[in-house]
């Protein structure tokens, strides 16, 4: 050291130039860290040019009175060569680029300690010894708040209620070198636990209401403590790393209640992106939640309209959500329920109309301009179900309540013709006729031709009037006798 502060000393006498520089590599990124300052010194007192010798289209050099100003422009890797006099020196630049999943906005100005950046893991830290910081301006008394990390290093951690100076502040962290859960402030330790866990993926869940502090990880509670008087009830919220290099994938302000009063589906935020086994729907007995009326897609969790269709009533309700990493509840204040909208439906006829309600709630039915009574319709386990007995052939007009009204088309019955073999006790045979009975009946009559053929033995003179004579021509059974073997065949229902 003394020996170069002579040859600073001495002005750079000679031809040979030394060159120094306070880095040889910097780390840059597009949000938190897009700039930064390199200090050089030229032993000779000669100029220092700067020039980017690759990656032009990545990053800049701006000559400053103490060095220059390397910013990013573009993303990848870039060279920067540093001459003066006879000495030539590179620094290696790095930009990298990412989106944060986080509720909380960081920027730069939020800075304390340590390099950050924000990357494809997240919103990253880097500090080689002591304690590196980031604040947000984003302030809270009470919340849930979470944060997935994996780092090398020491230890990693959140920081929540701090003032912007970080004067005051709590922070949860995992010190990966002690294995141990710690929560601490300005005034001292409040509590630890030991922890034993992968520092590569850690989740920290802080839970503050008030003086109530609970920290989980990883799904599992290591502190619940009551603050003393003294400690922050309010403040910044912020991410540390201590002596290595920590990324947070995930940071979340998790609500816990939401509001439902539109026609469409709801969308909440969960804790982190991960995949959620199960939803049950606590009011309601924690009945579990139907699979197909929700879906995930990373921290989003989406009930659909069909679930809130389904609901009986407005209120307030509970739910948990089951995931493969954490669990976490919230409410859903429901203030007005979906309307339901059945499409327009074609029937056999004969059949029962079953539309799906929900859980709506039905003060009148009408079917073709007449209102129904109890009678001609029932509601169960969510369907309407209209009688068959009131609808007609042809188009038939549903209105229920003020909530819809639909078309129900019921087909016509078929006329068919069926020829039934019949053989007389004397030998004699022909055919007999039914005519004009539905599709549904012919099934009913092919499979009672015993039952036809014993009637029709007993009312012989129906198809002619000599006994044991055939008549000349086919004959018609009179259609009151069929209908009266139909409603025998069908127990007298139809």
């Amino acid at each position: 050291v003394s020996g170069i502060s002579s040859v600073w000393n001495a002005g750079g006498t000679g031809d040979e130039t030394i060159l120094y520089l306070d880095t040889d590599s910097i780390e840059l990124d597009r949000t938190l860290t897009p700039s930064k300052e390199v200090t050089a010194f030229s032993t000779s007192g000669a100029e220092i040019a700067w020039s980017v010798v690759s990656g032009d289209d990545i990053v800049k050099a701006e000559k400053t009175l103490t060095g220059a100003k390397i910013s990013a422009i573009g993303t990848g890797s870039a060279v920067i060569a540093v001459t003066s006099g006879n000495a030539e020196k590179r620094i290696n630049v790095k930009v990298v680029h990412g989106t944060a999943d986080s509720d909380i906005e960081f920027v730069s100005s939020g800075i304390a300690s340590g390099d950050w950046y924000v990357t494809d893991d997240g919103i990253t830290g880097v500090q080689a010894a002591g304690d590196g910081f980031i604040l947000s301006s984003e302030r809270g008394d009470d919340f849930v708040y979470v944060a997935r990390v994996g780092f090398t290093g020491a230890a990693a951690a959140v920081v929540f209620r701090a003032d912007a100076d970080m004067s005051d502040y709590l922070i949860a962290n995992y010190d990966n070198n002690g294995k141990v859960v710690k929560l601490w402030s300005p005034r001292g330790e409040i509590a630890r636990a030991d922890a034993d866990l992968d520092p590569s993926d850690v989740v920290f869940k802080i839970t503050a209401q008030g003086k109530h502090v609970k920290v989980d990880v990883n799904n599992r509670t290591f502190i619940d403590v009551m603050l003393s008087d003294g400690e922050p009830t309010d403040g910044l919220f912020g991410l540390n790393v201590c002596a290595g290099r920590a990324a947070f994938g995930t940071v979340a302000l998790v609500l816990s209640e939401y509001s439902y009063s539109d026609n469409g589906a709801l969308t909440v935020r969960g804790e982190i992106a991960q995949t959620i086994t199960a939803l049950y729907n606590a009011t309601l007995g924690n009945i579990e939640v139907a699979r197909e009326l929700y879906t995930v897609n990373g921290r989003t969790l989406t009930l659909s309209r069909e679930y809130f269709v389904s609901l009986d009533k407005v209120g307030t309700y509970s739910f948990k959500a089951v995931g493969e990493r954490t669990s976490f509840m919230f409410d859903v204040k429901v203030t007005s329920l979906p309307k339901v909208s059945p499409a327009d439906m074609t029937l056999e006829y004969g059949s029962n109309a079953v539309v799906y309600i929900g859980g709506a709630s039905v003060q009148t039915v009408t079917l073709n301009g007449k209102t129904l009574d109890a009678d001609g319709y029932y509601v169960r386990n969510g369907m309407l179900t209209v009688l068959a007995s009131g609808l007609v052939a042809g188009d038939n007009t549903l209105a229920v309540s003020d909530l819809f009204e639909i078309t129900i088309t019921v087909k016509a019955a078929h006329e068919t013709t069926v020829r039934v073999p019949v053989k007389e006790s004397n030998g004699a045979s022909y055919t007999g006729i039914v005519v004009g009975v539905t599709v549904a009946a012919v099934a009913v009559v092919a499979a009672g031709v015993a039952v036809l053929l014993i009637l029709l033995n007993k009312k012989k003179h129906i198809f002619g009037k000599g006994k044991g004579k055939a008549p000349d021509e086919e004959n018609v059974v009179d259609e009151e006798n069929v209908a009266k073997t139909e409603d025998t065949e069908n127990g007298g229902n139809n």
